[in-house]
């Protein structure tokens, strides 16, 4: 842990351009190394993705270990996802009573590890057992699901069938779902901006104009420094007959990068001042 965190992790955030929030995903004995991070190294990772961690490792110390701390886990996201390793006779409730494998020991403590995480303490905590798999088994779809829940939050739910409608009421809410994301990634997420202009510019051809213009001044907050923002909301201005704005708007994308097509537009406008 101290060669991640002293080491390697400063290495990464130098020599590429990382954000803030890290994923820790380890099976088997890396999943106990997993759920070790979370519950002794608090802040080096966001997300943690436990796979049939081996739980039961010197007597369960780690369990017991977290048994007694009730620690709280702000901020954390958790999945931990659980193989069949029952021997021949038994099911997932005769085994919590076997004590005659290490397979048994095994399920049993990851079984207590879910019962002890569910609902601790500020913990988005997601579990999934794997009748199906085994041990070794395991690890390709438990990682797909565990990242799946580990960015649950993140899809926004687009209401197509009802955007277009003039009486919608709900521009706001991909603001608030990117606030949203944001505080759970611990950076700020902004709507991505090609999204956003498209939406601008379909309602501008279904003549809702003033919400056309929500989303082009969203994308002027969000993104200051892209050329197209400025050159989107310059065709909003000419649209709404203001040329003066256009003209300013197409100038200031100018500055920020040459367009042909932009500079076309500003042609055309300062042409029809003179």
């Amino acid at each position: 842990m101290s060669f991640l965190s002293d080491e390697l992790i400063p290495h990464i955030d130098s020599a590429y351009p990382t954000t803030p929030y890290r994923v820790f995903i380890g099976h088997s004995l890396g999943g106990l190394m997993v759920v070790d991070a979370l519950a002794n190294h608090p802040g080096l990772f966001n997300g943690y993705l436990a796979i049939d961690p081996s739980m039961w490792w010197d007597r369960a110390k780690l369990l017991n270990r977290m048994r007694a701390a009730h620690a709280d886990y702000r901020g954390a996201s958790l999945f931990l996802a659980g193989a069949n390793s029952l021997q021949q006779g038994l099911d997932t409730v005769s085994v919590m009573k076997d004590t005659a494998t290490i397979f048994s020991r095994h399920m049993q403590s990851i079984f207590k590890l879910r019962n002890e995480l569910i609902g601790a303490n500020h913990l988005y905590f997601g579990w999934k057992y794997y009748p199906e798999y085994d041990h070794g088994s395991v690890p390709l779809v438990a990682e797909y699901d565990g990242l799946r829940s580990l960015f649950d939050f993140y899809k926004f739910d687009f209401r197509h069938d009802e955007f277009e409608d003039p009486g919608f009421k709900g521009d706001t809410l991909m603001a608030a779902h990117f606030a949203e994301i944001s505080r759970r990634m611990g950076y700020t997420v902004p709507p991505p901006e090609p999204i956003v202009n498209n939406i601008g510019y379909s309602l501008m051809g279904h003549g809702q104009a003033q919400r056309a213009y929500y989303y082009f001044h969203l994308n002027m907050e969000n993104y200051p420094n892209s050329f197209n923002v400025y050159d989107s909301m310059g065709d909003w201005y000419l649209a709404q007959g203001q040329k003066d704005k256009a003209i300013g708007s197409f100038e200031k994308a100018l500055t920020l990068r040459e367009n042909p097509d932009t500079r076309k537009k500003l042609l055309q406008l300062q042409n029809v001042h003179r």
